[in-house]
């Protein structure tokens, strides 16, 4: 297996952890000064989170909101030893509202 390869499923595996809801799971992926940023958020530019404590924190209110959030249609690119993934979120908010969006980790 290549490191390319290694990536790839790692990237495979942090999706199936966000479709499990499991933030300990999520966390574990990511390096202790992991940032995240959500650009749909009521500050200017969105929210900003750094160490794995306040990633945590940022993404729980998106499983608390969208109780049935589930990330599909994922594709994974590898270059060296960095990826990105890109998936779409859907989801039904509290309000019954029903979301669909695409987004993506770097």
């Amino acid at each position: 297996m290549t490191d390319g390869d290694t990536i790839q499923n790692a990237l495979r595996s942090l999706v199936d952890a966000f479709n499990n809801h499991d933030l300990d799971c999520i966390t574990d992926f990511l390096d202790e000064d992991c940032v995240l940023e959500i650009c749909r958020d009521p500050k200017p530019f969105g929210s900003h989170s750094v160490g794995h404590e306040a990633v945590r924190k940022g993404l729980a209110p998106r499983f608390e909101g969208l109780p049935d959030a589930g990330y599909s249609d994922d594709s994974h690119f590898v270059d060296d030893d960095s990826g990105m993934s890109h998936w779409t979120l859907t989801g039904t908010r509290l309000s019954g509202e029903r979301i669909e969006v695409p987004g993506c980790e770097f």
